[in-house]
């Protein structure tokens, strides 16, 4: 189990973590901008809220930085393709090899 977000997400996940998490980590601001339809009630709440919702998932995947993977998204959608499969790619070939 890892060593962050046990307790609550234990609970609600009943010890299955997964192997990986892929975290694509775009600023807040960049996030909100990328939204081209009407935004829900979660996307209209104060930036400072994305924000911290931002920050706490950084923290987890620096808390347990063997199941995370932190993909920076602002780039162009190749180059965070080629960082998301370096990081899935090893995974899926040890449970497949």
């Amino acid at each position: 189990m890892p060593t962050s977000s046990a307790g609550t997400a234990d609970i609600a996940i009943r010890g299955r973590w997964p192997d990986l998490v892929v975290l694509l980590d775009l600023p807040a601001a960049a996030s909100l901008a990328r939204v081209n339809r009407t935004k829900d009630r979660i996307e209209r709440r104060p930036m400072e809220y994305h924000e911290r919702v931002r920050k706490n998932y950084l923290a987890q995947a620096a808390a347990d930085p063997q199941r995370y993977r932190v993909v920076a998204a602002e780039r162009s959608p190749e180059a965070v393709h080629e960082d998301v499969w370096s990081a899935v790619e090893p995974v899926v070939a040890g449970r497949t090899g």
